[in-house]
């Protein structure tokens, strides 16, 4: 709460806005239509759905991790942490990484690989719930490979999901971040269907979202381009 109010003071008396008064919207009930507008972007809608089922993986992973590590293998409290922080430093590391591989790659290859090793990690943890071995290692392994990826999926796809927007940058934004957090709020208890102790619905959770996003994200690309507008 603290750090949250540091940074509304922050952003209200030492950052200037950068946009340019004749590019600003002048009412609020003007970006509030740009909002619904990009609504009817087919190519925007879809590409940004891709990412919002990546995040329902991530939140899933969010939501069932600490079961998978302390109720059903029986690590501590500081046990768990020290996972989580790992797999915390590794999204970071690989999303680094992913920004020098872009340069190479491009960025449609770099979310297309992160879905790819995504899916095969959540297969891994569908194995991991079906045959439900004694060491947590094919579980830890599962986990961390589905994440590792989260930072260099999200970096590259929000680029490529705003160069499809009609309007404002912030319309699209806002409306990009509703539908990430809509669909984390909405996987995360899924996982908790079949009680603490079972890790497939979260394996299946895993599976899905990587499988429809990378679905999405094809789709989103064959459609087409609009007109974007220069106000912001």
């Amino acid at each position: 709460m603290l750090w949250g109010v540091l940074l509304l003071a922050g952003s209200l008396f030492k950052v200037e806005e950068t946009l340019d008064r004749k590019q600003r919207q002048p009412r609020l009930g003007a970006a509030i239509t740009d909002m619904f507008r990009e609504l009817t972007n087919a190519r925007f809608l879809t590409l940004s759905l891709s990412m919002a089922f990546i995040m329902g993986g991530f939140f899933s992973y969010l939501a069932a991790s600490p079961f998978v590590f302390q109720s059903i293998y029986g690590y501590s409290a500081l046990e768990y942490s020290v996972v989580f922080a790992f797999n915390a430093t590794v999204i970071s590391a690989v999303a680094l990484l992913a920004v020098r591989l872009s340069r190479r790659l491009g960025d449609r290859r770099i979310v297309r690989g992160s879905c790819s090793v995504m899916f095969l990690a959540g297969m891994g943890m569908l194995a991991v719930a079906c045959l439900t071995p004694d060491s947590s290692l094919p579980a830890l392994v599962s986990l961390t490979l589905f994440v590792s990826v989260l930072g260099a999926s999200q970096t590259a796809g929000f680029g490529i999901v705003m160069a499809s927007r009609s309007g404002g940058a912030g319309a699209a934004s806002g409306i990009f971040g509703v539908l990430c957090f809509l669909f984390g709020a909405l996987m995360s208890p899924l996982v908790g269907l079949m009680g603490e102790t079972s890790m497939l619905p979260l394996a299946l959770c895993l599976v899905v979202s990587a499988l429809i996003s990378f679905i999405l994200f094809n789709l989103g690309l064959k459609l087409k381009q609009p007109l974007t507008k220069e106000i912001l």
